[in-house]
């Protein structure tokens, strides 16, 4: 299950998220990758996970190509990796960002979620 997005990039797309997070530089803000993550959103919806039994406890981006303006980005996320301990999951998402089938950006989310119920892969 992999949940698809896509967006053009234009000029407005960086100077709202420098203006959003107060970032001064002139580039890419090294965070802009989180303005994409409405595909972890869906995909956490469709699994049903209660948000009010989820931690966030890592964030991380990898960047392999720039992103530009005009670049129409393809988004969709997966699990990457699920694990059972303690009562609680430990879950990795893997967004990836792409450009004409070329990955620019990748991000990792790690949670943790308290258990109700199993999830599904």
């Amino acid at each position: 299950m992999k949940p698809s997005f896509s967006e053009v990039i234009t000029a407005e797309t960086f100077e709202s998220f420098r203006k959003g997070t107060q970032t001064e530089s002139l580039g890419v803000p090294l965070t802009f990758a989180t303005r994409f993550r409405q595909s972890e959103f869906s995909l956490l919806d469709d699994l049903k996970i209660d948000l009010r039994q989820l931690l966030h406890s890592e964030q991380t981006y990898f960047y392999h190509e720039p992103i530009r303006v005009g670049d129409l980005v393809e988004i969709d996320t997966q699990v990457t990796d699920n694990k059972t301990k303690a009562g609680m999951q430990f879950v990795t998402l893997e967004t990836s960002l792409r450009v004409h089938g070329v990955k620019k950006i990748t991000s990792q989310s790690k949670m943790v979620i308290r258990q109700t119920g199993e999830m599904k892969k």
